[in-house]
């Protein structure tokens, strides 16, 4: 649906502000170039929105943080025996939920 809907705007872009987004080929006479633009969550992310994340100081701390916090559970059940496993999971299971849902939604807000 988000691809459908990404369509029509360029569609509009064209018509109404004479925009070109995610041209292929030369500009035509009397268009602007609108630069390229994703679905967010599909596709490669933007040199943009990389940037935009990165100047973010904030957003960057946090997805280092929850990255960490992700990378030392895995690494945990990675190296533990099958019953030390469960234990891993039941003692940190709704924290590796929890984590890896907050670090994609932090990377979705900003389109990647």
């Amino acid at each position: 649906m988000a691809g459908a809907r990404q369509a029509v705007d360029q569609i509009l872009d064209a018509i109404r502000d004479r925009r070109i987004v995610n041209r292929k080929g030369e500009l035509p006479a009397g268009y602007v170039d609108g630069g390229s633009r994703t679905v967010p969550g599909i596709g490669k992310p933007s040199h943009d929105q990389l940037a935009a994340l990165i100047a973010d100081r904030p957003a960057v701390e946090e997805s280092r943080s929850l990255s960490e916090r992700l990378a030392a559970i895995f690494g945990a059940l990675s190296c533990a025996g099958t019953e030390a496993q469960e234990s891993l999971l039941t003692q940190y299971g709704d924290q590796l939920a929890e984590t890896a849902a907050r670090l994609n939604s932090l990377l979705e807000e900003r389109g990647l």
